[in-house]
C-alpha cells in the first residue's frame, strides 16, 4: 500500500491550477468544427484505452493494472476528488 502526504496548501494549489486551466479552455466559445474535432479526439482516446494503449505504448494486462493503480494513488489526482465523497461510509 502506498502512503502519501499532501499539505492543504499543496492541495488548494493543485485544485486551483486545475480549475483555472479548465476555465481557460471553456472560457472561449469553440466553433462547431473545433467542438467536432475535440469530440473526435475524445472518442479516439477512448478507443485507445479499450485497446490497452497508455502513453503511446500497448500495455499488458498486468502493466495496465499497475498503471491504473499508480494513477489511483497519485496525490495530484487524489487532490481533485470531491470533498463530499466518503468511500469509508
Amino acid at each position: 500500500m502506498h502512503l502519501y502526504q499532501l499539505s492543504s496548501v499543496g492541495t488548494v494549489g493543485t485544485q486551483q491550477s486545475t480549475f483555472s486551466s479548465a476555465s481557460a479552455l471553456g472560457g472561449t466559445k469553440a466553433s462547431k468544427r473545433e467542438q467536432h474535432q475535440m469530440a473526435e479526439l475524445a472518442i479516439l482516446r477512448v478507443k485507445e484505452k479499450l485497446k490497452g494503449y497508455e502513453q503511446n505504448a500497448q500495455l499488458s494486462v498486468t502493466g495496465h493494472v499497475n498503471y491504473l493503480i499508480q494513477q489511483a494513488v497519485d496525490p495530484v489526482n487524489l487532490s481533485k476528488i470531491f470533498d463530499g465523497w466518503q468511500p469509508f461510509l
